[in-house]
């Protein structure tokens, strides 16, 4: 377990990709966090009630990994004509339209489903993009290292974003925090231009996916669970810190904090992840993931919401960068495509069963920390990759 400083600095053919992906993130994160809650007030502002303000928000996020799961194949295509690189400049036109629908849907409904519409889009455009250089640029040997350090450089710059974008939602306006997320997504467009080119080698078919689902089980509900608990965490999380705390500037506060706590510790996964293995690694951040789920039932104060965020980011790398691994050694067995379609298609679907059940346990009257016992039943479904077929 032995390693040198000099193994965490990223490949240099990977930096231009790293720097790029970590501001389009940074410019996502933004809107991650805070669009729940966005959502959340525009329903309020129409005078719904608390559970159709919050059919709202599911309604949205339903749609988009709908949209971004039927839009995958666009993804595939464009790649394979044009390059993973080009398609990464692409997803630009539905970056400037959802937040432009994003901001017009304070005033009509429509355009914020015009806005998920495309958020749906540029999901999927950019996300095969990522992966599809990631694993053409990559060191083959070193995947699990070279994913923590692209999560690493995410965290790194990440930081202060949470606290700048609520400070900015809190003194001035959404439609400037709008204008900052994109201002560091051009940023990231810019870097990406010196960055190499890369296409699939063979065209990937949804069909033979589909067929992968049955022989690949395992690893299949696994990446469903990811999804499923990722997006709980990215929709439910916010709007719960939002209800608990009051304030939008303390619920950047404590996704900042988390933030900073686990940056070094993603290094640590990622060396793991090489040097003992992925199975191992899941059998133990699984596990972890379960009771940080049912931690947030009952933590109710700044404190322990703090500490609870700190653990699941941990804890949730320990699962993420594995099964990411897992997709990036299985393209190089199989194909590009068809192996970037199976993890994507099926994060999607998890993300989509979520909010199914989400919604279900709202129309029921269901408080939304009941979600967090969801979050935990989901978060133990990577562990059935470590479970060895007789």
């Amino acid at each position: 377990m032995n390693f040198s400083f000099s193994e965490i600095f990223p490949d240099k053919k990977l930096i231009p990709l790293f720097i790029s992906s970590t501001l389009r993130r940074v410019s996502f994160s933004l809107l991650g966090i805070f669009s729940p809650i966005y959502i959340f007030k525009i329903g309020q502002d129409f005078n719904f009630s608390l559970k159709l303000s919050l059919i709202l928000v599911i309604s949205f996020f339903f749609l988009l990994y709908l949209v971004k799961l039927f839009s995958l194949p666009l993804a595939e295509n464009l790649a394979f004509s044009y390059g993973f690189k080009k398609i990464f400049y692409f997803s630009a036109i539905p970056f400037f339209l959802l937040s432009l629908f994003l901001f017009l849907g304070q005033k009509t409904l429509f355009y914020l489903f015009l806005a998920s519409f495309f958020w749906g889009i540029n999901a999927s455009l950019f996300w095969f993009s990522y992966h599809g250089l990631f694993l053409k640029l990559g060191d083959r040997n070193h995947f699990g290292l070279m994913t923590a350090e692209a999560q690493f450089l995410e965290v790194l710059v990440n930081f202060l974003f949470p606290l700048l974008g609520a400070f900015l939602i809190w003194k001035v306006n959404f439609g400037t925090f709008l204008i900052l997320a994109g201002l560091v997504f051009i940023l990231s467009l810019v870097s990406l231009s010196f960055s190499s080119e890369a296409k699939p080698l063979h065209d990937a078919q949804v069909r033979k996916v589909w067929q992968l689902f049955k022989t690949h089980k395992q690893m299949a509900l696994s990446y469903l669970g990811l999804g499923a608990e990722n997006c709980l965490y990215g929709i439910f999380w916010p709007l719960f810190l939002f209800f608990t705390l009051g304030e939008v500037f303390k619920v950047g506060e404590i996704f900042s904090f988390a933030i900073l706590f686990t940056g070094f510790f993603i290094l640590v996964i990622g060396i793991w992840v090489d040097k003992i293995g992925k199975r191992a690694v899941i059998r133990f951040g699984s596990p972890l993931a379960f009771f940080s789920w049912v931690g947030r039932f009952f933590g109710r104060f700044p404190e322990a919401m703090v500490g609870i965020d700190v653990i699941y980011r941990l804890v949730d790398q320990m699962l993420a960068v594995p099964l990411l691994v897992w997709t990036y050694q299985k393209a190089l067995e199989g194909g590009t495509g068809q192996a970037l379609y199976f993890r994507e298609i099926l994060v999607s679907l998890g993300a989509i069963f979520a909010l199914f059940f989400g919604g279900i346990v709202i129309l029921l009257n269901g408080r939304i920390d009941f979600l967090f016992f969801l979050g935990a039943f989901f978060s133990l479904f990577p562990l059935l990759v470590v479970i060895k077929k007789k």
